[in-house]
């Protein structure tokens, strides 16, 4: 009879801690294994949402990680129930890159913004137009003044 072999252990991995995003938008977590598998149990995490859960270097879509959530995602359309509540901020991981489409024109400024410069324009237009008219009339006086002197 042989002596009991001891086995090596290694270091323990701390709980998966998972975040997601649904399609609808947002961001929700960390969660525990336990809070996850409730958040997919009550359609809050759909084939079509990111996950990202510590040691994952990047975002992955829900489908394609299936046989790595603690729970069975859900098959067919299911309604999406609320999403929970947010409970801290993102995580640094890398998001998906996805292009955004450039504005072709700048953005147009409010049209408040716009009447309140007009106004103010013709405001200066008028009191410009005004001081001329004066000078114009005080040239005429003094003209007049000199001639009849």
């Amino acid at each position: 009879m042989g002596t009991p072999q001891a086995h090596a252990v290694g270091p323990v991995d701390p709980p998966a801690r998972w975040r997601v995003r649904p399609p609808t938008g947002g961001e929700y977590g960390p969660a525990d294994e336990a809070t996850m598998a409730g958040w997919i149990a009550a359609g809050r995490v759909l084939n079509n949402s990111l996950v990202w859960r510590t040691g994952w270097p990047e975002w992955r879509l829900a489908a394609d990680v299936a046989d790595r959530l603690p729970a069975p995602l859900p098959v067919g359309p299911v309604a999406q129930a609320p999403a929970p509540p947010a409970v801290e901020s993102p995580p640094p991981a890398p998001t998906p890159q996805t292009k955004k489409p450039k504005p072709s024109a700048p953005m147009a400024k409010p049209d408040y913004e716009l009447r309140r410069r007009r106004a103010a324009r013709r405001r200066r237009n008028l009191s410009l137009l005004l001081f001329v008219v004066t000078m114009a009339l005080a040239a005429v006086l003094v003209v007049l003044l000199n001639t009849r002197s």
